[in-house]
């Protein structure tokens, strides 16, 4: 006798349905938001103008993100992170002179170890890349008046975190200190025609962390 495809649907549904209950009900999750800084801009470049060396100027960054681990005792465990971010890049070019803020927005995602320290305290270190896009801001004097279009935008940081949770479910604090590198593309209205733009930057960052653990 066969089974009709609507059935055979429907306890598909149920099979999936209960793996996902079982895994969320083995992981432990957190919700989180991260605020603090981003790494500056060290140079420009322009395809018709050519490369511009820049200094630092303090950057920021904003995270909403989820991170999860599997429900286990003490030791090292794999932890990662799935969020979105908002950070602004900033630099300050001597040869003009002019300042730089490249703003960008994406999601991004980790992976690394978590290590508990005890009951209440833990430390992770995380690979995190993160995707979007991102342009020039037409308040600062390097863009002043010139129309600019997004561009595709990549950064890679490691992350080192330290976190204390008060209880369990409950409120989570955490500082999270890293090095980021980040490549930001763009294009600006210049002489006519559409210019093709670029800024880079490495260094440290830090941000403050707030979450609730599930």
């Amino acid at each position: 006798m066969s089974i009709p495809k609507k059935w055979v649907s429907v306890m598909f549904g149920i099979c999936f349905v209960a793996a996902a209950q079982v895994a969320i009900a083995e992981t432990n999750i957190d919700l989180r938001m991260k605020l603090g800084s981003a790494a500056g801009v060290d140079s420009v470049e322009f395809s018709n103008s050519g490369t511009f060396d820049t200094s630092q100027s303090d950057s920021g960054n904003f995270q909403v993100e989820v991170a999860f681990t599997p429900q286990q005792g003490s030791g090292a465990n794999f932890v990662g992170t799935l969020g979105a971010f908002g950070r602004s890049h900033k630099g300050h070019i001597p040869f003009f002179p002019a300042d730089v803020e490249y703003n960008a927005a994406g999601v991004s995602g980790s992976a690394g170890i978590s290590i508990a320290a005890g009951k209440n305290i833990h430390f992770e270190g995380r690979f995190e890349l993160a995707l979007g896009a991102g342009k020039p801001t037409q308040t600062t004097s390097f863009a002043s008046g010139n129309p600019t279009r997004d561009g595709g935008y990549a950064a890679a940081s490691l992350i080192l975190g330290g976190y204390y949770m008060f209880s369990k479910p409950g409120l989570q604090l955490g500082l999270e200190l890293g090095a980021q590198s980040f490549v930001g593309n763009f294009q600006i209205w210049n002489g006519g025609v559409w210019e093709d733009g670029k800024v880079k930057g490495t260094g440290g960052t830090a941000n403050l962390v707030i979450g609730y653990g599930f």
